[in-house]
């Protein structure tokens, strides 16, 4: 699910947790790290460089 980085660390500092902001150098590490944040249910910050 995408949500804007303003919605999602916004719950993140009222829950008290933090959000990764991953850095991704192709798209298949993009992707790799979106089905595992998917998988466990975890929110992540994706950079593309």
């Amino acid at each position: 699910m995408y949500v804007s980085m303003k919605e999602m660390l916004q719950k993140a500092n009222r829950e008290n947790y933090a959000v990764m902001a991953i850095n991704c150098f192709n798209l298949e590490t993009a992707k790799a790290v979106i089905d595992a944040a998917a998988e466990s249910h975890a929110p992540i910050i994706v950079d593309l460089l």
